[in-house]
């Protein structure tokens, strides 16, 4: 029996956003810069590149997984990862982190 790869076409339309073009470049961005950019330049320009980046893959993702709660989804998305990158989640990342996983 042989094994065929699977057409793009048949992907489900809901997790037919993963196979854009907009989420390959968010990706791949997101790679290169936290492969080899942060190393080579880390300043405020790379980190920033890979928040924009993150964000979008992110809610891209929420998008195909719960289509309607796409808008709904990506605002709390966007909300929870700018209070993270605030000082108040830092007993959050605390707690998380005693937990030893």
């Amino acid at each position: 029996m042989a094994v065929t790869a699977t057409p793009l076409t048949t992907i489900p339309t809901r997790f037919g956003l993963l196979a854009t073009p907009g989420f390959a470049v968010a990706m791949a961005v997101m790679l290169l810069n936290d492969l080899v950019l942060k190393a080579t330049f880390h300043n405020a320009l790379t980190g920033k590149l890979s928040d924009f980046s993150g964000v979008f893959v992110f809610c891209l993702f929420l998008i195909g997984c719960c289509p309607r709660l796409a808008w709904c989804g990506c605002l709390l998305g966007a909300a929870l990862f700018a209070w993270w990158k605030t000082p108040w989640s830092a007993p959050v990342i605390s707690a998380w982190n005693q937990l030893g996983w």
